[in-house]
């Protein structure tokens, strides 16, 4: 689980990295992005996650591809934490496009790291 420091909550932030930040995407997912300010450079960044309802109806669907998402990136910031490229970034949402396909926790691990490298 995210330490609570690092979590994106607020709405009004995730309004900022969907206004002010750069995306990059892949066939199941996208990522918004915004770089890091300078006072703020050695912390991690604050990472939000999104499934919107045009994914599923269903909460538990929503929240079961959150949980394997949020653990991927979990993981990917642990394996990230020596080299500190992470920290260029300052808000990250990380969000699934309705068309997701993806059940596997392998592939889910390396569409999403190849974005997260691609932007790092």
């Amino acid at each position: 689980m995210l330490p609570q420091n690092e979590r994106l909550k607020l709405n009004g932030l995730f309004q900022q990295a969907y206004q002010k930040g750069k995306s990059v995407s892949s066939k199941n997912f996208k990522i918004r992005y915004t770089s890091s300010l300078p006072q703020l450079a050695d912390r991690m960044p604050l990472v939000g996650f999104v499934v919107s309802k045009n994914f599923s109806k269903y909460a538990v669907v929503r929240n079961h591809i959150k949980r394997k998402i949020r653990e991927v990136y979990r993981l990917y910031r642990l394996k990230d934490s020596k080299s500190g490229k992470l920290k260029k970034l300052g808000l990250v949402v990380i969000s699934v496009k309705p068309s997701f396909d993806l059940f596997t926790y392998q592939d889910i691990k390396n569409e999403l790291e190849g974005l997260l490298n691609k932007i790092i």
